[in-house]
């Protein structure tokens, strides 16, 4: 080889490191933030501990804040949806927005639905798998579907914070999180809930959906930006290099670019990613949506390489809003973080230079 041919050789080994070691940091103009929520006690978000670690997500640089509030539906047949053991008092979910008002973070409201009992039925079941079933029976004999009395619990659900976003001037709100087996079949009724969204809350809209939901909700022309909760595998190995990260979310990027491009130009709104997260523990990459941690060894590195690897491919993308890591919590929260190997990231390598 020359040494001509030797020193362009060079230049591009070093250039090629720069991209997979350095990752770009978002453009002002996109959404940066984190997640934030408990599952303690309806004033936890009151206490001093939690202002504390508030401060501290505000010292990571955060722009702003994914609040989360969820209600529980006592099984997947269920039709009523109530306030659960942990639901934060209206009190306290107004207390952490005007907080983070206080400290220059804009507050994102998204609730969701839970299970008092995942396996009522006898079968666990999660929220995507939502099948209400009336009481009584039909004129058939059979269980009858509960969809119209779900909606009712729903609308009252969302209708209660749109109105509680608005007097506390949350500066998002969304609608809902990965409700795949409504937001997929029932057009008509997340229609006429938002419409009734927007009679009472004047900001954006947006709505949390699954990856494998995405393509098949039909409302996304009516708000106001695609939300997508980014937990893709990107690997089948427990400690993979950064190379194969990144070709697998270049592969997932150009995938999102291209569906996004094709739809009517009414629905052609910006994808903001309202939850991506992995856990600092072997296999990080394999099960990015576990909850709870990860029974693999503590692995701060993994997790600083899926957060540079995300940043990388989706960092400076036009049709991209931004993005809200997942998660933290207040002192205190169980089973989020044991050994140091669940989705906290503050404080760990991931924290180390964090580009907002």
């Amino acid at each position: 080889m020359s040494c001509k041919n030797v020193i362009s050789f060079v230049v591009i080994l070093i250039l090629g490191l720069a991209i997979t070691s350095t990752p770009q940091a978002f453009a002002s103009s996109q959404i940066t933030g984190i997640c934030y929520t408990t599952y303690q006690r309806p004033e936890t978000y009151l206490t001093s501990a939690s202002d504390q670690k508030l401060l501290r997500i505000a010292a990571a640089g955060a722009g702003w804040v994914n609040l989360r509030v969820s209600w529980s539906q006592a099984g997947y047949t269920s039709t009523d949806i109530e306030p659960n053991f942990a639901t934060p008092s209206d009190d306290a979910v107004a207390h952490v927005i005007r907080f983070c008002h206080q400290h220059g973070i804009k507050v994102l409201l998204s609730l969701m639905v839970d299970f008092a009992d995942d396996n009522a039925g006898g079968t666990w079941h999660w929220w995507g798998q939502i099948a209400p079933v009336a009481p009584g029976k039909d004129a058939a004999g059979k269980a009858a579907d509960g969809w119209a009395e779900w909606f009712d619990a729903y609308d009252k659900y969302v209708l209660h914070y749109a109105a509680l976003a608005q007097s506390a001037h949350a500066d998002m709100f969304c609608i809902g999180t990965e409700l795949i087996s409504s937001s997929t079949t029932h057009e008509k009724e997340w229609r006429a809930l938002i419409a009734k969204v927007r009679k009472v809350y004047s900001g954006k809209i947006t709505y949390q959906a699954h990856i494998t939901e995405y393509r098949a909700v039909k409302f996304w022309d009516a708000l106001d930006y695609i939300g997508m909760n980014g937990y893709w595998k990107l690997s089948d190995a427990n400690n993979p290099p950064i190379t194969e990260l990144l070709t697998s979310l270049k592969t997932i990027r150009a995938s999102l670019q291209k569906w996004q491009a094709a739809l009517p130009a009414k629905s052609r709104k910006p994808i903001l990613f309202t939850e991506v997260g992995y856990q600092s523990a072997d296999g990080a990459a394999t099960t990015p949506w576990a909850r709870g941690s990860l029974a693999g060894l503590p692995h701060q590195a993994l997790q600083k390489r899926c957060f540079d690897a995300f940043k990388s491919t989706f960092a400076g993308q036009p049709w991209v809003a931004g993005v809200f890591w997942w998660g933290e919590f207040p002192p205190g929260e169980a089973g989020v973080d044991e050994r140091g190997a669940g989705h906290p990231f503050l404080g760990k390598e991931a924290k180390e230079n964090f580009e907002f």
